[in-house]
């Protein structure tokens, strides 16, 4: 009878490491999953929210609005590529005191 459970003890201990490897796998990819949604929480905006970013968010913002000029036309050229003109004194050049 001994020889009867020997390979039923051997086919167990064998099932154990593949059941331990699927427990980690599954732990692993519920914590992928929760560190996901913390990361979508955290920057999906609704109304109201931008008000509450964080101060280094909000003067990035700042900045781009007094880089980014209007343009007042904008050229299509022959190899299909879009020209935006901007008034001379509008260039970013000139916000630079040291080009000017």
């Amino acid at each position: 009878m001994s020889q009867q459970l020997g390979p039923c003890i051997d086919m167990a201990a064998s099932a154990t490491p593949s059941a331990a490897l699927v427990l980690l796998v599954t732990l692993f990819l519920a914590m992928v999953a929760a560190l996901a949604s913390a990361v979508n929480e955290r920057w999906s905006f609704w109304p109201g929210e931008e008000l509450r970013l964080p101060w280094w968010y909000r003067r990035v913002q700042a900045l781009l609005r007094q880089l980014n000029k209007p343009a007042f036309r904008t050229i299509q050229s022959p190899n299909d590529d879009l020209i935006d003109c901007v008034a001379a004194h509008l260039q970013l050049a000139f916000d630079n005191l040291r080009l000017c």
